[in-house]
Protein backbone atom coordinates (compact mmCIF):
# COMPACT_ATOMS: atom_id res chain seq x y z
CA UNK A 1 0.00 0.00 0.00
CA UNK A 2 1.44 3.05 -0.65
CA UNK A 3 1.19 6.83 1.39
CA UNK A 4 -1.32 7.78 -1.31
CA UNK A 5 -3.44 5.06 -0.10
CA UNK A 6 -3.96 3.74 -3.96
CA UNK A 7 -4.61 0.05 -3.07
CA UNK A 8 -6.14 -1.74 0.06
CA UNK A 9 -3.75 -4.64 0.31
CA UNK A 10 -2.11 -4.24 3.85
CA UNK A 11 -2.48 -2.84 7.14
CA UNK A 12 0.13 -3.86 9.87
CA UNK A 13 -1.23 -3.91 13.29
CA UNK A 14 0.38 -5.17 16.74
CA UNK A 15 -0.66 -8.76 17.48
CA UNK A 16 -2.33 -7.64 21.12
CA UNK A 17 -4.07 -4.80 19.86
CA UNK A 18 -5.65 -6.83 17.18
CA UNK A 19 -8.87 -7.55 18.47
CA UNK A 20 -9.32 -3.94 18.82
CA UNK A 21 -8.65 -2.18 15.93
CA UNK A 22 -8.65 -4.65 13.20
CA UNK A 23 -12.08 -4.58 12.78
CA UNK A 24 -12.26 -0.93 11.66
CA UNK A 25 -9.60 -1.40 9.08
CA UNK A 26 -11.11 -4.85 7.78
CA UNK A 27 -14.50 -3.18 7.46
CA UNK A 28 -13.02 -0.87 4.83
CA UNK A 29 -11.32 -3.30 2.85
CA UNK A 30 -7.66 -3.41 4.27
CA UNK A 31 -6.02 -6.50 4.66
CA UNK A 32 -4.43 -6.48 8.27
CA UNK A 33 -1.39 -8.46 9.63
CA UNK A 34 -0.48 -8.30 13.10
CA UNK A 35 3.58 -7.57 14.17
CA UNK A 36 4.71 -8.87 17.13
CA UNK A 37 4.89 -6.15 19.96
CA UNK A 38 4.81 -8.25 23.27
CA UNK A 39 7.54 -10.68 24.82
CA UNK A 40 5.34 -12.79 27.05
CA UNK A 41 8.01 -14.83 28.47
CA UNK A 42 10.61 -11.20 29.38
CA UNK A 43 7.74 -9.49 30.13
CA UNK A 44 8.99 -6.54 27.94
CA UNK A 45 8.97 -5.30 24.87
CA UNK A 46 9.84 -7.77 21.78
CA UNK A 47 11.98 -5.20 19.91
CA UNK A 48 13.68 -7.77 17.79
CA UNK A 49 10.70 -9.27 16.44
CA UNK A 50 8.75 -6.10 16.13
CA UNK A 51 11.50 -4.40 13.88
CA UNK A 52 11.71 -7.91 11.98
CA UNK A 53 7.88 -7.93 11.21
CA UNK A 54 8.39 -4.43 10.18
CA UNK A 55 11.59 -5.23 7.87
CA UNK A 56 9.19 -8.46 6.42
CA UNK A 57 6.42 -6.27 5.88
CA UNK A 58 5.77 -5.20 2.09
CA UNK A 59 7.21 -1.84 1.19
CA UNK A 60 4.46 1.24 1.97
CA UNK A 61 2.39 -0.49 4.14
CA UNK A 62 0.51 0.98 6.86
CA UNK A 63 1.66 0.51 10.45
CA UNK A 64 -0.64 1.61 13.34
CA UNK A 65 0.90 2.49 16.19
CA UNK A 66 0.09 3.73 19.63
CA UNK A 67 2.55 6.63 20.33
CA UNK A 68 1.47 6.59 24.28
CA UNK A 69 0.43 4.34 26.81
CA UNK A 70 0.02 1.18 24.50
CA UNK A 71 -2.81 -1.40 25.18
CA UNK A 72 -3.39 -3.51 26.08
CA UNK A 73 0.49 -3.91 27.25
CA UNK A 74 1.42 -0.46 28.39
CA UNK A 75 4.87 -0.97 27.47
CA UNK A 76 6.05 1.88 25.35
CA UNK A 77 9.44 2.07 23.23
CA UNK A 78 12.32 4.17 24.53
CA UNK A 79 13.33 7.09 22.29
CA UNK A 80 16.10 5.25 21.52
CA UNK A 81 13.56 2.27 20.37
CA UNK A 82 11.50 5.02 18.16
CA UNK A 83 14.67 6.11 16.26
CA UNK A 84 15.21 2.65 15.16
CA UNK A 85 11.19 2.09 14.16
CA UNK A 86 11.70 5.54 12.21
CA UNK A 87 14.50 4.32 10.15
CA UNK A 88 12.97 0.91 9.40
CA UNK A 89 9.80 2.86 8.26
CA UNK A 90 11.74 5.38 6.26
CA UNK A 91 13.65 2.55 4.55
CA UNK A 92 10.98 0.92 3.69
CA UNK A 93 8.71 3.91 2.71
CA UNK A 94 5.85 2.50 5.18
CA UNK A 95 3.05 4.83 6.29
CA UNK A 96 3.13 5.58 10.15
CA UNK A 97 -0.86 5.73 11.49
CA UNK A 98 -0.59 6.95 14.89
CA UNK A 99 -2.93 6.24 17.65
CA UNK A 100 -3.64 7.57 21.13
CA UNK A 101 -6.05 7.98 23.91
CA UNK A 102 -3.49 8.81 27.04
CA UNK A 103 -1.59 11.58 26.42
CA UNK A 104 -0.56 13.16 29.60
CA UNK A 105 -0.85 10.09 31.32
CA UNK A 106 2.50 8.10 30.99
CA UNK A 107 4.56 10.72 32.07
CA UNK A 108 2.49 12.93 33.72
CA UNK A 109 3.63 15.57 30.87
CA UNK A 110 1.44 15.84 27.65
CA UNK A 111 4.45 17.44 25.91
CA UNK A 112 7.14 14.39 26.84
CA UNK A 113 4.29 11.88 25.97
CA UNK A 114 4.11 13.72 22.86
CA UNK A 115 7.44 13.10 21.86
CA UNK A 116 7.38 9.53 19.23
CA UNK A 117 4.93 11.79 16.68
CA UNK A 118 7.38 14.84 17.31
CA UNK A 119 10.24 12.58 16.19
CA UNK A 120 8.02 11.48 13.04
CA UNK A 121 7.64 15.22 12.39
CA UNK A 122 11.25 16.02 12.11
CA UNK A 123 12.24 13.15 10.23
CA UNK A 124 9.82 14.29 7.45
CA UNK A 125 7.31 11.42 7.66
CA UNK A 126 3.82 11.78 6.06
CA UNK A 127 1.40 10.45 8.37
CA UNK A 128 -2.32 10.59 10.15
CA UNK A 129 -2.31 10.41 13.78
CA UNK A 130 -6.09 9.57 15.37
CA UNK A 131 -6.52 10.43 19.26
CA UNK A 132 -9.19 9.81 21.87
CA UNK A 133 -10.08 12.60 24.13
CA UNK A 134 -12.54 10.29 26.46
CA UNK A 135 -9.87 9.17 28.72
CA UNK A 136 -7.91 12.57 29.89
CA UNK A 137 -10.88 14.46 29.79
CA UNK A 138 -13.29 12.09 31.48
CA UNK A 139 -15.82 12.09 28.76
CA UNK A 140 -16.64 8.52 28.08
CA UNK A 141 -20.63 9.17 27.47
CA UNK A 142 -19.45 12.74 25.24
CA UNK A 143 -16.50 11.49 23.57
CA UNK A 144 -14.45 13.22 21.10
CA UNK A 145 -11.23 12.90 19.18
CA UNK A 146 -9.12 14.24 16.59
CA UNK A 147 -7.77 12.78 13.44
CA UNK A 148 -4.30 14.75 12.59
CA UNK A 149 -2.97 15.21 9.09
CA UNK A 150 0.93 15.67 8.77
CA UNK A 151 2.08 16.05 4.85
CA UNK A 152 4.81 17.66 2.74
CA UNK A 153 2.13 18.65 0.19
CA UNK A 154 -0.47 21.39 0.98
CA UNK A 155 -2.93 20.52 -2.30
CA UNK A 156 -2.27 16.89 -1.16
CA UNK A 157 -3.55 18.14 2.48
CA UNK A 158 -6.35 20.04 0.63
CA UNK A 159 -7.72 16.74 -0.93
CA UNK A 160 -7.56 14.58 2.20
CA UNK A 161 -9.68 17.24 3.99
CA UNK A 162 -11.86 17.36 1.03
CA UNK A 163 -12.52 13.67 1.03
CA UNK A 164 -12.45 13.54 5.01
CA UNK A 165 -15.58 16.40 4.81
CA UNK A 166 -17.00 14.08 2.81
CA UNK A 167 -16.52 11.36 5.02
CA UNK A 168 -17.88 13.11 8.14
CA UNK A 169 -20.92 14.26 6.20
CA UNK A 170 -21.80 10.78 5.68
CA UNK A 171 -21.27 9.05 8.61
CA UNK A 172 -22.48 11.76 11.32
CA UNK A 173 -23.91 14.73 9.18
CA UNK A 174 -23.86 16.77 12.35
CA UNK A 175 -22.80 15.09 15.72
CA UNK A 176 -23.07 16.05 18.79
CA UNK A 177 -20.89 18.88 19.71
CA UNK A 178 -20.70 19.22 23.67
CA UNK A 179 -17.53 17.04 24.41
CA UNK A 180 -15.79 18.69 21.72
CA UNK A 181 -17.02 22.17 23.05
CA UNK A 182 -15.80 21.12 26.36
CA UNK A 183 -12.74 20.24 25.28
CA UNK A 184 -11.77 23.16 23.07
CA UNK A 185 -12.91 25.21 25.76
CA UNK A 186 -10.09 24.00 28.19
CA UNK A 187 -7.31 23.49 25.50
CA UNK A 188 -7.80 27.54 24.68
CA UNK A 189 -8.01 29.11 27.92
CA UNK A 190 -5.14 29.01 29.38
CA UNK A 191 -5.93 28.97 33.46
CA UNK A 192 -7.97 25.87 32.27
CA UNK A 193 -4.78 24.22 30.61
CA UNK A 194 -2.74 24.80 33.13
CA UNK A 195 -5.31 23.70 35.91
CA UNK A 196 -6.08 20.45 33.68
CA UNK A 197 -2.34 19.78 32.84
CA UNK A 198 -1.74 19.56 36.51
CA UNK A 199 -4.84 17.09 37.22
CA UNK A 200 -2.79 14.99 34.78
CA UNK A 201 0.26 14.80 35.97
CA UNK A 202 -1.22 14.29 39.98
CA UNK A 203 -3.14 11.62 38.19
CA UNK A 204 -0.06 9.98 36.41
CA UNK A 205 2.11 10.55 39.97
CA UNK A 206 -0.60 8.46 42.05
CA UNK A 207 -0.89 5.73 38.96
CA UNK A 208 2.77 5.25 39.42
CA UNK A 209 2.71 5.20 43.09
CA UNK A 210 0.36 2.32 43.14
CA UNK A 211 2.10 0.12 40.52
CA UNK A 212 5.16 0.89 43.06
CA UNK A 213 3.71 -0.27 46.11
CA UNK A 214 1.91 -3.25 44.84
CA UNK A 215 5.15 -4.16 43.47
CA UNK A 216 6.87 -3.78 46.99
CA UNK A 217 3.19 -5.90 48.27
CA UNK A 218 3.95 -8.83 46.16
CA UNK A 219 7.87 -8.77 46.45
CA UNK A 220 7.06 -8.55 50.29
CA UNK A 221 4.57 -11.44 49.84
CA UNK A 222 6.90 -13.77 48.19
CA UNK A 223 5.02 -14.08 45.23
CA UNK A 224 6.98 -16.02 42.34
CA UNK A 225 8.23 -13.63 40.12
CA UNK A 226 10.22 -9.82 40.30
CA UNK A 227 7.42 -7.73 39.44
CA UNK A 228 9.65 -5.28 37.91
CA UNK A 229 7.88 -5.11 34.95
CA UNK A 230 4.53 -3.75 36.01
CA UNK A 231 6.65 -0.33 37.55
CA UNK A 232 7.84 0.00 33.98
CA UNK A 233 4.77 0.42 32.50
CA UNK A 234 2.77 3.16 32.24
CA UNK A 235 -0.74 4.88 32.18
CA UNK A 236 -3.97 3.31 33.51
CA UNK A 237 -3.05 -0.52 32.93
CA UNK A 238 -0.65 -3.07 33.91
CA UNK A 239 -0.20 -5.77 31.76
CA UNK A 240 1.07 -8.60 34.57
CA UNK A 241 1.65 -11.26 32.05
CA UNK A 242 -0.52 -13.50 33.91
CA UNK A 243 -1.79 -16.74 32.40
CA UNK A 244 -5.08 -18.26 31.08
CA UNK A 245 -4.79 -20.18 35.10
CA UNK A 246 -4.10 -17.31 36.92
CA UNK A 247 -6.65 -15.27 35.40
CA UNK A 248 -9.49 -17.80 35.58
CA UNK A 249 -8.46 -18.04 39.38
CA UNK A 250 -8.77 -14.81 39.64
CA UNK A 251 -12.35 -14.12 38.54
CA UNK A 252 -13.39 -17.25 39.64
CA UNK A 253 -11.81 -17.64 43.23
CA UNK A 254 -11.18 -14.20 44.11
CA UNK A 255 -13.46 -12.45 42.39
CA UNK A 256 -11.04 -9.99 40.63
CA UNK A 257 -12.15 -9.37 37.31
CA UNK A 258 -10.07 -8.12 34.60
CA UNK A 259 -10.00 -9.01 30.24
CA UNK A 260 -8.70 -12.51 29.10
CA UNK A 261 -5.33 -10.88 28.23
CA UNK A 262 -4.86 -10.10 31.61
CA UNK A 263 -4.71 -6.49 31.23
CA UNK A 264 -5.94 -5.05 34.23
CA UNK A 265 -7.15 -1.15 35.51
CA UNK A 266 -5.71 0.09 38.53
CA UNK A 267 -7.24 3.38 38.78
CA UNK A 268 -9.46 2.39 41.20
CA UNK A 269 -6.83 0.52 43.26
CA UNK A 270 -5.72 2.68 46.64
CA UNK A 271 -4.25 2.22 49.82
CA UNK A 272 -7.85 0.40 51.20
CA UNK A 273 -7.55 -2.44 48.42
CA UNK A 274 -4.01 -2.92 47.63
CA UNK A 275 -2.99 -5.49 49.86
CA UNK A 276 -6.01 -7.25 49.53
CA UNK A 277 -5.54 -7.20 45.51
CA UNK A 278 -1.83 -8.34 46.41
CA UNK A 279 -2.87 -11.01 48.12
CA UNK A 280 -5.22 -12.51 45.24
CA UNK A 281 -2.26 -12.11 42.98
CA UNK A 282 -0.22 -13.70 45.05
CA UNK A 283 -2.76 -17.06 45.48
CA UNK A 284 -3.70 -17.11 41.98
CA UNK A 285 0.40 -17.27 41.26
CA UNK A 286 0.94 -19.50 43.98
CA UNK A 287 -1.64 -21.89 43.03
CA UNK A 288 -0.40 -22.04 39.35
CA UNK A 289 2.92 -23.25 40.16
CA UNK A 290 1.11 -26.03 42.27
CA UNK A 291 -1.10 -26.69 39.29
CA UNK A 292 1.89 -27.06 36.94
CA UNK A 293 3.88 -29.23 39.82
CA UNK A 294 1.00 -31.54 40.01
CA UNK A 295 0.38 -31.98 36.41
CA UNK A 296 4.52 -32.87 35.93
CA UNK A 297 4.28 -35.35 38.21
CA UNK A 298 1.13 -36.92 37.28
CA UNK A 299 3.15 -37.15 34.10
Amino acid sequence: MSPGMVSRELNTISAEEAEKHASVFHYVGFQVYGYRYWNNDKLCLAMPHLLEDLERAPDYSIVLLHFIAHQPTATDPTHAEWIQIAEVMKRKNHFPFFYGNAQGLATGDVHRDAWPVRYFVNERFEFFCAQSFSTIFTLYNEGAGSLTIVSRNNHTLIRIRSQMEQVARRTWSNPPSFGARIIATVLNNPAFLTEWQENLKKLAERLMLIKENLKKELRTLGTPGSWEHITKQVGLYIFPGFTGYQVNYLMKKMHIYLSPSAQTNISNVNSRNLAYLAHCIHEAVVSNSKESQSSILSN
